[in-house]
């Protein structure tokens, strides 16, 4: 059901674009807030991850720390037995890898992977311009990419993003919010970068 109603949202955001207004304009200060799992001292955060691509399938559990500013650690294991798949540090200018296993150790999953973790963990700053029409608000960002945040109307945060990369995009849909200290948090994510499909179910955030 879940995935029935993000798969809905994606097709009518997609069916709104075309309809969008002419307008353009700064921004509200309310449309600023983007999804931050470690914006209020968060230092680790765990996810159930299912993910998808041409046939193949990975169920795990994604744990994130956060080492310094802007800098993560990462470690995914599988749900079955607990082994570990992949480890390493990511920044927004990029991951290395401690360890990955052996099938998948590959420059087109790790370029994937980068990809995953620049829009999970690294939303852009700076300037933004908003465009509105009836149905959402558009809120776009460069910073050498183009990040595209959609909103509902009145919502204090976006359902979706898409990232723009070279030629292609990646997207990641949010959902289940729920208020979290002085603000709220997605506790449901759907990723998406051409054959890839990622679920992400948030297990626990600490301090």
């Amino acid at each position: 059901m879940r995935k029935i109603y993000f798969v809905l949202a994606a097709l009518c955001w997609l069916g709104a674009c075309s309809t969008l207004g002419r307008g353009t304009g700064a921004c509200p200060a309310e449309l600023a807030s983007r999804p931050d799992y470690f914006a209020q001292g968060q230092k680790l955060a765990a996810f159930r991850l299912a993910a998808h691509a041409r046939g193949y399938g990975l169920d795990g559990i994604l744990q994130i720390k956060k080492i310094e500013e802007d800098a993560y650690s990462f470690t995914l294991f599988s749900v079955q037995g607990g082994l570990k798949l992949a480890q390493g540090t990511t920044t927004a200018q990029g991951t290395a890898y401690s360890y990955l296993m052996k099938e998948a150790a590959s420059a087109a999953v790790r370029a994937k992977a980068d990809v995953f973790l620049k829009v999970l963990l690294f939303p852009p700053h700076g300037a933004h311009r908003c465009r509105q029409s009836g149905e959402q608000i558009l809120v776009t960002y460069k910073d050498g990419h183009t990040w595209r945040y959609s909103y509902a109307p009145g919502a204090a945060y976006p359902r979706s993003v898409v990232y723009k990369k070279g030629l292609g995009s990646a997207r990641m849909n949010y959902g289940q919010y729920t208020p979290y200290e002085i603000g709220e948090l997605p506790h449901e994510l759907v990723y998406q970068d051409g054959a890839l499909e990622v679920e992400l179910a948030l297990l626990s955030l600490k301090k």
